[in-house]
């Protein structure tokens, strides 16, 4: 019914270190070592179609926050974290930042990992690049509708993209993802060393928790279970996000 409702909505819009948070889990999966591989947009993508989707989630989570406007009214600092526990996979190579991510989201809206696809099972459907080489995976709408045909939650995800946003716009699909939906939104992001990241990366993330002000965001992270350096959970301002995100779906 609920993924019935956005999709008549589209038709109409077409017309490891640290001591981890109470909330989170991390699981290293088995690793092998591999050459690093970026993220990336395909020449074609669809920037139409991505914008619908982005229009109608918006359109839907309006709808829903009629009643519960209390979920945006949280201006306190406290952290708001997702609903039950969020466990965080490593990537198993060092190109996997995409399926891991996508496994740890899948796995918090199916009700556990053992209900997601495995990494080369993901990998396999959205065209990352073959073990040894440099090509890593489209961050595209294949991808989101791969993760929309998986997933269990009842709500679709959204793309949402930085060339057509805002620090605000970003700001409010993060906390409305947390806040309203219980899910776990996922991030692409391209850093360097001396950004508020500490590293250079062209990563996909994803994000368990917000605080009420929408100032902080908490960052769980493939990428450290894999090289063993750094956390696996950690946060981020959301200016520093906004700054360096390329992409996301919520």
């Amino acid at each position: 019914m609920k993924k019935r409702f956005i999709s008549i909505i589209l038709v109409m819009l077409f017309a490891l270190g640290a001591v981890l948070p109470a909330s989170a889990a991390t699981i290293p999966e088995d690793n092998a070592e591999l050459i690093s591989a970026p993220v990336y947009r395909p020449a074609d993508f669809d920037y139409k179609r991505a914008t619908a989707t982005d229009q109608a989630k918006m359109a839907q989570a309006q709808q829903l926050l009629a009643s519960r406007p209390e979920l945006m009214t949280r201006a306190s600092t406290a952290w708001i974290n997702l609903g039950s526990t969020y466990t965080m996979v490593g990537q198993i190579y060092q190109n996997y930042c995409v399926p891991a991510s996508v496994r740890a989201i899948l796995g918090y809206n199916n009700g556990g990992l053992s209900n997601a696809p495995s990494q080369t099972t993901i990998a396999a459907a959205l065209g990352t690049g073959a073990a040894g080489t440099t090509i890593g995976t489209p961050f595209d709408l294949d991808m989101l509708d791969y993760v929309n045909n998986v997933n269990q939650s009842g709500y679709d995800y959204a793309w949402h993209d930085k060339n057509q946003s805002t620090l605000a716009n970003v700001k409010d699909r993060i906390h409305i993802s947390i806040n309203l939906y219980d899910m776990p939104p996922m991030l692409w992001v391209i850093t360097e060393a001396n950004s508020e990241w500490g590293i250079a990366y062209n990563h996909a993330v994803t994000v368990y928790r917000v605080r009420g002000d929408k100032s902080e965001i908490g960052i769980a992270d493939p990428w450290p279970m894999f090289s063993g350096e750094g956390n696996t959970f950690y946060d981020i301002s959301a200016n520093g996000v906004y700054q360096d995100l390329e992409a996301m779906i919520w």
